[in-house]
């Protein structure tokens, strides 16, 4: 399998966010006032990505959306071709309640150690 740098990922995951978004027919505007943000935080997300993404701000963008988080990285992670097998990028109901219920625990965290744990999980995807 191909090395995916997290730069690609990162961008990748902007890209998915905006399609889920015109998919439920929302502005940038009517999904950021969802989440309480505002308009240009959803316009960063998607077409301009800084290297950390808070992972708190991707959750309350989504969850105040009506996105699916888990559903945002599996379809960034094919888009990077991390991973071949189709098997593999199906998630069960299960799967995303783990996801969201991971989110919502690293939410709770300092923002520091939220940072750390965003390191962490960019390590981890990248070993194969």
């Amino acid at each position: 399998m191909p090395e995916v740098a997290s730069e690609e990922f990162i961008r990748a995951v902007g890209l998915s966010m905006k399609e889920a978004r015109k998919r439920r027919g929302l502005t940038q505007d009517q999904l950021a006032r969802s989440a309480g943000k505002i308009q240009n935080a959803v316009a960063k997300i998607e077409s301009n990505p800084a290297k950390d993404i808070a992972l708190r701000m991707l959750f309350e963008v989504c969850q105040g959306g009506g996105l699916s988080l888990s559903g945002i990285i599996a379809e960034a992670e094919r888009k990077v071709g991390k991973y071949v097998d189709s098997q593999e990028q199906s998630m069960t109901t299960d799967d995303h309640e783990d996801w969201l219920e991971v989110v919502q625990m690293i939410g709770t965290k300092p923002k520091i150690q939220q940072k750390k744990i965003a390191q962490l999980v960019r390590l981890a995807m990248d070993i194969h």
